[in-house]
């Protein structure tokens, strides 16, 4: 479920571009629940969002059934909670399950998506495996998981879970004093460790980075800022289709440069680094000004990418040449050019 939005290559898109909007957000969820392209309906014509409710609604506690559906569970459990709580459409909804003693929103939501949660034993099993380095977690840490009430006592402590409550959570026992389960610390440690070394190791990978940087320019080049289109574009496709569409959509606007970049990432003819500058190098005012043109703005998160391809395309033109060969990649520690 935590993963239910996400698209192709969606963290990169996300997260590091910052081309289209967030998987665990509404506009997303509004997509995946009550889209009518017939790619996402069932034989019977519904909706996913009508799947569910048909489906489930029987589940549903009776203190419940005249607040909230099965889509508004579900999305609850999976959304990430807007900044400004004010304006939350689903603010009343959100009250009623948090405050439910039938469903425990909380404990639902740790599973799915907390520090040391379903999504983080999946992927970093998956993710290693893939990678030709596979590695093994111990399954103990699963046995210590525990329910816990966080209802305060006076002394601000916590206790084990009795009957249902809308304040229990997930806890991890690691005992008590002196018998501290020792095993248990290591196996957090290991993930956390494991998480680390991925984002490291590949996540920030010159490799990767340089196709990250080819597939902003392409799409860029292809829709500009119009990220809904993009999103509702990329949605149904999965990892393998992504370039290939992608490709097939540049060839149909003529787009030579989209084209071009495509091309190169389907045959892994990627970006090199000519230039790494590292970060204490560079003056404050450089690396403000870096900053400020080519990483996340929140308010408008497309700038980044239009300020990119902007450089590209005046750098290109400079030069004479049709053919993109210029990024600032710029992170903690360092700034390249690729």
């Amino acid at each position: 479920m935590h993963d239910i939005g996400h698209v192709a290559a969606g963290h990169t898109l996300e997260d590091e571009l910052c081309i289209i909007g967030k998987h665990d957000h509404d506009k997303r969820l509004d997509l995946l629940f009550y889209n009518n392209d017939k790619r996402w309906l069932d034989n019977n014509g519904n909706t996913l969002s009508n799947l569910l409710d048909t489906t489930f609604e029987s589940f549903i506690p009776k203190s419940l059934k005249d607040d909230v559906t099965v889509t508004d569970i579900c999305r609850m459990l999976i959304r990430k909670h807007p900044e400004n709580g004010k304006n939350d459409e689903y603010h009343d909804k959100r009250e009623v399950l948090e405050k439910s003693n039938d469903i425990r929103l909380s404990i639902c939501r740790d599973m799915i998506g907390n520090t040391i949660c379903a999504d983080i034993l999946d992927y970093l099993y998956r993710d290693w495996y893939h990678l030709g380095k596979p590695k093994t977690f111990d399954e103990r840490i699963l046995q210590y998981m525990d329910l816990v009430s966080k209802d305060k006592y006076g002394d601000n402590t916590i206790h084990n879970s009795c009957s249902p409550s809308c304040n229990d959570v997930i806890a991890i026992s690691l005992g008590d004093n002196p018998r501290i389960r020792t095993d248990a610390i290591s196996s957090i440690l290991d993930l956390l460790e494991s998480r680390y070394q991925l984002a490291e190791s590949v996540l920030f990978h010159k490799t990767k980075l340089a196709a990250s940087a080819m597939l902003d320019r392409a799409l860029f080049e292809l829709w500009g800022n119009d990220a809904k289109e993009i999103e509702s574009f990329i949605l149904p496709l999965s990892d393998e289709q992504l370039i290939t569409k992608c490709k097939e959509k540049a060839y149909e606007k003529e787009n030579d440069v989209s084209c071009k970049l495509l091309t190169c990432l389907e045959k892994r003819y990627l970006y090199s680094s000519f230039y790494v500058k590292s970060h204490r190098d560079l003056p404050d005012y450089v690396r403000k000004k870096i900053q400020y043109l080519y990483v996340k703005n929140s308010e408008e998160p497309w700038i980044p990418s239009r300020n990119r391809t902007i450089a590209l395309r005046v750098r290109n033109s400079s030069q004479g040449s049709s053919h993109p060969a210029c990024l600032i990649h710029f992170r903690s520690g360092c700034c390249s050019l690729k």
